[in-house]
């Protein structure tokens, strides 16, 4: 009898058609099922589930449930849902995915440093004007949080010439990057950096870190872009800091509630740029043979994949 996989979506999922046939040609020896499917007796013999989305209800149907494999690198909502349960998670952790972050990071602290979102209000109001450019050895770039996506986009902007800095929970040392560590040293890095660079994981000790107090901080004339999580910045007190000149322009993919609400403020801020959580897409081939190989090597070689820290959120 062939073990049971399952994955879990939900239904307006537009991905979940393309997820299901990539793990169905790589997890070939299983019984892959999507929740529907699944009668009573399968739902007990299921021990390991690939989630995209899921429900509460849905993970708290399996009552042999060992681990899961999210094919996201956030799994925030998957902590939330299995608050006080044994079984682990798995996140996806796919150096495609740190190569399109940086990627992304880099263009858009070129569009800051080169004006473009400034010409672009400009040519709103038909105005001829030549803003001056900071050079790239003189731009001081915070990155807030050095896991994967961090560290590959300090790296990719240090290629670049730009003087970079980073704040992380626990010490490191990382050539060629000035280090900051505390609430101490969250406040330093802050006071210096003409652009910060939010990438810190979602968790109890990150939600609201960039607070009205820490913005506040932030140089005059300063940019912020945050490919993180809504829920780690206020972003009230961005939008009163843009308002009242502080900092010049914000950058944001990630927010409390997606899609962002039609009657947001921020929509209409000419200041600062939306984006629609694009910051890193994910890849679905290699996300899904990530995803696979893990369950893969559980089964055939007894080998459990990395887990979170629950508490850590990462």
């Amino acid at each position: 009898m062939k073990k049971i996989i399952v994955f879990l979506y939900l239904t307006n999922n537009k991905k979940a058609k393309k997820y299901l046939s990539y793990f169905k040609e790589q997890l070939k020896d299983f019984d892959l099922k999507t929740f529907e499917e699944l009668k009573k007796d399968e739902l007990e013999r299921c021990k390991v589930a690939i989630v995209l989305d899921s429900t509460k209800e849905q993970l708290q149907s399996f009552p042999n449930l060992i681990w899961v494999q999210s094919v996201k690198a956030g799994v925030e909502k998957l902590i939330e849902q299995l608050n006080g349960s044994q079984v682990q998670i798995s996140r996806l952790i796919d150096n495609q995915l740190s190569y399109t972050m940086a990627n992304t990071v880099l263009a858009w602290v070129y569009c800051i440093q080169k004006n473009i979102y400034a010409y672009k209000i400009q040519q709103n109001n038909s105005i001829w004007n030549e803003i001056e450019e900071q050079e790239n050895e003189d731009t001081n770039i915070a990155i807030l949080g050095l896991g994967e996506l961090g560290l590959k986009s300090a790296n990719k902007l240090l290629e670049n010439d730009f003087k970079i800095s980073a704040w992380a929970r626990s010490k490191k040392d990382v050539k060629n990057i000035k280090m900051y560590y505390g609430d101490d040293g969250l406040d330093e890095i802050l006071t210096h950096a003409d652009i910060v660079v939010c990438l810190l994981p979602l968790s109890k000790s990150t939600r609201n870190i960039i607070s009205k107090d820490k913005i506040n901080l932030m140089k005059k004339g300063s940019a912020f872009i945050n490919f993180a999580r809504g829920a780690i910045v206020d972003y009230e007190a961005i939008e009163l800091s843009i308002n009242n000149g502080q900092i010049k322009h914000a950058v944001l993919d990630v927010f409390n509630t997606e899609p962002l609400d039609k009657n947001s403020t921020l929509w209409a801020n000419e200041k600062i740029s939306i984006l629609p959580h694009v910051s890193a897409i994910t890849n679905l081939k290699t996300a899904s043979k990530i995803s696979s190989d893990n369950v893969n090597k559980y089964y055939n070689e007894g080998k459990f994949p990395s887990f979170i820290n629950k508490e850590l959120g990462y």
